[in-house]
Formats: structure tokens, sequence, C-alpha cells
């Protein structure tokens, strides 16, 4: 697109919380600056940055009157956005926002798609679009799990439905609806749709393009918080549709099971506990039952300690081909106890590999339990990722015509422990 594109709408203003986000801020900032709409304004609400955010906020709003900005302490990326929209509406101009995110990206002709829709729907108060979750370098990841309008409000209980940066909102949208709920930490955009398509139901368009990049990293909130994602994610859907999904507390002890060992107290197993405890109140007392009893059940879950976590299915099965992960400051031994019991014919050969890339092997003659001894290095402060490979491995499914289990799989683990 060459020039500015004159936009029908008398004003248009795009707001964007940040702090710390310096390394991104600038590209986010062009990506705007960049849809080429005339009369853009931008109002970035910084939470008092430390790094040089706020240079480049200086150098950027020299260049472009539009931009503006301020610094101050805020309460959290809620407040920081609902201040940015009061000074966007206080400009009586302004009749149409959006919302980017300061590790975010607009695509190209993004804003254009999005105002030409509302030029050509007038009835519609707000429209967004497809998106698409890049990393911290901008390569793709892969599209948001995108729902359109008419998806019934029902299956929302599954996940937010909106790549928040694909939308934009006419000015009646946000005074009817309100500020962000500045008590909730990452899921106050779910939270905000619910409410936008309650009070305007039939009245939100689609665009069926990506219209923006969401930046997954460990800095931000999605994966930064986890533990709260999963606990807001229920008390949203609690707040609009009832009794929530046991499904979020599942996804994030998966989730938390793969970041382990971090060498803290407590446990796996006593973190899950402890979170279920706080999510009670969203969840259907029969799910949260049985959530608890599946938890107990899961072996992945019960033999991970503060030290160790293996990648050990529900059962207790290892695979031919496993991971392990361990924290040891010092130089330790690493006991597995395990059980051959699968229906491999003659002696299991079992071999670890290290982070230093040494190869400790063992046998297994014959069946029944065994205890595997692994000498392990030591990393302080540091996770060490082991890689544990079992030969012969079998199918259930292959050698019983009683089975349906079609997992590839090596021997039982029933204990692993590091000692001094």
């Amino acid at each position: 697109m060459s020039g500015p594109w004159a936009s029908p709408h008398r004003g248009v203003a795009v707001v964007m919380p940040t702090r710390n986000q310096a390394r991104f801020l600038e590209a986010a900032l062009r990506s705007v600056l960049d849809q080429g709409v005339e009369g853009l304004r931008i109002y970035v609400q910084d939470g008092a940055s430390d790094d040089d955010t706020q240079a480049v906020l200086e150098r950027l709003a020299r260049r472009h009157p539009g931009l503006v900005w301020a610094s101050a302490p805020d309460a959290g990326p809620a407040d920081a956005i609902n201040r940015a929209l009061s000074k966007a509406l206080a400009d009586p101009d302004v009749q149409v926002l959006g919302w980017l995110n300061s590790d975010d990206l607009y695509r190209p002709g993004a804003l254009a798609r999005a105002l030409q829709h509302l030029a050509a729907r007038p009835e519609h108060v707000a429209v967004y679009g497809q998106g698409e979750h890049i990393d911290l370098e901008g390569r793709p990841l892969g599209r948001y799990p995108t729902g359109r309008p008419d998806l019934p409000r029902q299956a929302w209980a599954d996940g937010c439905p909106v790549c928040q940066p694909t939308m934009f909102l006419r000015r009646e949208a946000i005074e009817a609806i309100g500020a962000l709920d500045t008590a909730l930490r990452t899921a106050f955009d779910y939270d905000l749709w619910f409410r936008l398509f309650a009070r305007f139901e039939g009245r939100i368009g689609f665009v069926d393009e990506v219209l923006a990049s969401s930046r997954l990293h460990d800095q931000g909130l999605t994966l930064s918080q986890r533990r709260t994602v999963a606990l807001e994610g229920l008390q949203v859907v609690h707040r609009h549709l009832g009794a929530a999904p046991a499904h979020w507390l599942l996804t994030y002890a998966d989730e938390l099971r793969r970041q382990l060992p971090d060498g803290a107290q407590p446990t796996l197993s006593v973190r899950l506990v402890h979170t279920l405890h706080e999510a009670r109140g969203w969840l259907a007392p029969s799910e949260a039952d049985a959530v608890l009893r599946r938890w107990r059940q899961d072996r992945a879950v019960q033999l991970a300690t503060r030290d160790c976590v293996a990648d050990v299915h529900p059962d207790g099965w290892m695979p031919p081909q496993a991971s392990l992960r361990l924290r040891s400051d010092k130089p330790a031994t690493l006991l597995l106890r395990g059980r051959h019991e699968g229906a491999q014919i003659g002696p299991l050969q079992l071999e670890a590999v290290g982070p230093d890339g040494v190869v400790q092997r063992t046998g297994v003659a014959r069946r029944g339990p065994f205890t595997w001894r692994i000498e392990v290095p030591a990393l302080a402060g540091q996770t060490q990722h082991w890689h544990l490979r079992c030969t012969p491995g079998f199918v259930p499914a292959r050698t019983s015509a009683a089975s349906s289990d079609a997992r590839e799989l090596g021997w039982l683990l029933d204990c692993a422990t590091l000692v001094p």
C-alpha cells in the first residue's frame, strides 16, 4: 500500500501497554506506523520501564507527532491498557480503536482491512481476524485457534477464540462494555470479549485473513504465568458460563511437568493439589474430584520429585526412548528402580546419555525388578537433560490379541531418586 490510506472514520487510534520490552517495542510501533492510515494516533502507556523503552519512545515521538506516550508505575497490564484507552477516548475525534501489545505485530494492511469492513458494515461495532503465533525472533509457530463470531458461546469454555491484537472496536463498543478488569493479570482480554459479544450479539464482524502476530516467549504473560493463565481462565469461564471444564487444570499440569524440575519445593503433586484447591469454586464438584483422582493415579505426577522428572506414561511405562530432567549441584547417583515386565524375550539393554554426551550402559538379564545406577555430574543451578534408551521395545497390541495398546513400550518405572 503506497501513501496514506484515507479512513472514512474521523479518527483511528491504537493503544499499546509496555514495560521493559525495548527489544520488541520499535518493531511493534513500526508495524502500526507502517499501516499508512491517515491521522492515526498511538497511545503508549509504559509501566515505568528501566530498560531503553523511554529512549525508544522519545526518539520515535519526535518523528511521529501522532505517537503520544507516558510512563508511570501501574497496577499491571490491564491498568496500563485502561489508562491508554482513557486518553484515546478523551479525544472526541477517535472513533475506532485497536490494541497492540508491545511484543506483538500488525500485519501490513491489517488496519485498512478492518476499517474497510467497518465502513461497509456500519451495524458492526467491532471486527477481528485470524492471528498467528511467532517466536522470540519473529518466526511463525502456527495459527492462533480463532473462532468465528457465530461460534456458540458455550464453546468459549475451551479457550479464548479471539486473538487479541486482531480486534478493532468502535468507540461505542468500548464505552458500552467498560474498562478491563484490573483484578485479572492475564485473562482480562478473555473477559472483555465475553462482555463484548454478550452486549453486541450479532454485531461483531470477521475478516478471514491474518491481521496480527502474537509473540510467544518466556517473558510474555502467556508463557511466564501459566498457573495464573489456568486459574484466571477457569474464573472467567465460571463468571460468564457457569462451571468451567477441568481441561484447564490438566493442560497446566502437563505444562508444569515439562518445565520441572526447578529445584524448588514443594513437589509437583503438592503444587497441583494446591492449585486444585484454589480452583474448586469454579469447577463442578464432580470435575474437581475427577481431576484429583487422575493426578493421584498418574505415575508421571507421583514420581516427579523436586530434583528429577521423567517423561513416563501415566501408567508408569517408559517408552524405548525417553527423556529425563534433573538438577544436581554436586556429583550424585541417580537410582532408577524399575521392572522388566514387558513381552520382550530375553534381557533388556539400557543406555543413558547425559548432557556431557557420556554414555552409561547396563543390562537386565531377567524379568522382574531391577535397579539402574547412573552417575550424574554436577551442574550448579542448571537443568540436566538425559536421554534414556531401551532395547528391545514392544507394542502390546502386536504381542497380545487381547490388547489394543499401540504404544511402543520399554520398561516400568517405580521410583527415581537422586542420592549423594
